[in-house]
C-alpha cells in the first residue's frame, strides 16, 4: 500500500528498468506497471543508451510489462526522436497484448520498430 508524504506519494513497490548488454544493443526491461510515477526513471535510462557511443540499438523489453499510461508513450516517443538525432535503432520488444492494443489504438504502432519473438507469439 502507498503512503502519502507531504505532497509526494512513496510507492515502495515502484517497479525500476532493467538494463542489460547484447553486444552493440541495450536492452531496457520494464517489468510490471508504468505511469508517471515512475516514467522518469525509463526515460532517463533510454536517453542515457542513446548517448552512450558503444551502443547502436536501444530495445524496450515490454515483455513483463503489464501496464502503461500516457506518461509512457511520451517516453517512448521522446526516446525514437532521440534515436532517430543520433543515428540509432529503438525497438519494442514483446510487448503484451493489452500494450500492442494501446499502441494500435493511438497510432503509433505504425511508427516504432516493434519485435515479436517467437516466444511470445504462443
Amino acid at each position: 500500500m502507498s503512503e502519502w508524504y507531504g505532497n509526494e506519494e512513496i510507492n515502495p513497490s515502484k517497479p525500476e528498468p532493467e538494463l542489460e548488454y547484447v553486444e552493440t544493443e541495450a536492452i531496457i526491461s520494464l517489468p510490471g506497471e508504468w505511469d508517471l510515477y515512475n516514467a522518469i526513471d525509463a526515460r532517463n535510462m533510454i536517453v542515457e543508451q542513446i548517448a552512450n557511443h558503444e551502443v547502436r540499438k536501444v530495445v524496450v523489453n515490454l515483455k513483463d510489462t503489464e501496464f502503461i499510461d500516457s506518461s509512457v508513450l511520451t517516453t517512448f516517443i521522446v526516446g525514437l526522436k532521440a534515436a532517430e538525432i543520433n543515428g540509432k535503432n529503438f525497438v519494442l520488444r514483446d510487448p503484451q497484448k493489452q500494450i500492442l492494443e494501446i499502441l494500435k489504438i493511438t497510432g503509433l504502432a505504425e511508427k516504432f520498430d516493434i519485435e515479436i519473438s517467437e516466444q511470445q507469439d504462443e
